[in-house]
């Protein structure tokens, strides 16, 4: 009617409640950082102003996916997590790769750009639809 555990560590079962808290804040902050900075770049008259703006839009990708790369996970989580890392830290790159682009007048390369965002954006989208089946309620992207 026990179970008594001899060596190694008991995992929780179901989600974990504190990386839960963590992505939630995490995409929150993001989410908050990508309207502004979305608004910036459709708002941008100059290239430096596109590239300031496409600047602001990597570091908020980036700093998500640092923030959630520090995060423990379980072995059920990890590989939804490493997932949702690598999307993130993919589209900073992109957005960076942009404000380059930017910088250089460089049109065909902006236009390169912009569609690796919405790779990035629909690789985070798919990484954060693989936590359903781990039991977590989908946050908010």
């Amino acid at each position: 009617t026990s179970l008594m555990l001899v060596r190694g560590d008991a995992l929780t079962l179901g989600p974990d409640a504190a990386y839960a808290r963590t992505l939630d804040q995490a995409l929150a902050t993001l989410n908050r950082a990508r309207v502004a900075g979305r608004t910036a770049l459709g708002k941008a008259g100059t290239q430096a102003a596109q590239a300031q703006a496409a600047d602001a839009l990597a570091a908020s990708y980036r700093a998500a996916g640092t923030r959630l790369a520090r995060v423990k996970l379980g072995p059920a989580d990890r590989d939804s997590g490493r997932a949702i890392v690598a999307a993130l830290e993919r589209t900073g790159s992109a957005y960076a790769a942009m404000a380059a682009a930017a910088r250089r007048n460089d049109r065909t390369g902006f236009g390169r750009a912009k569609a690796s965002v919405g790779a990035g954006e629909t690789a985070l989208t798919v990484a954060l639809a693989g936590l359903a089946p781990l039991g977590y309620t989908r946050p908010a992207s």
